[in-house]
């Protein structure tokens, strides 16, 4: 039962950000993952917003996908998490 316990905090962090509803019309579970620590949950949501990034700009500036030289501008504080 986890598992339920996971795809409902998925679900309500999902609704607090205002993420867009999935494209399934029939699911309305969001697709997420549970990390145990702050620096995961700090890498993970720089790929997802790295991702989202890509397709805003891809669509904006009707560019195919592959924006090789092109990043976002991402300003992180000094605070930032990352052990390796």
């Amino acid at each position: 039962n986890s598992w339920r316990l996971h795809n409902e905090c998925i679900n309500m962090i999902a609704n607090l950000w205002n993420c867009p509803a999935p494209e399934d019309k029939d699911n309305t579970q969001f697709s997420g993952a549970g990390t145990v620590g702050s620096t995961e949950a700090c890498l993970l949501a720089g790929l997802a917003f790295k991702k989202r990034w890509e397709a805003w700009f891809t669509q904006r500036h009707k560019k195919a996908p592959g924006l090789i030289g092109k990043r976002p501008n991402l300003i992180i504080s000094t605070l930032y998490q990352a052990a390796w």
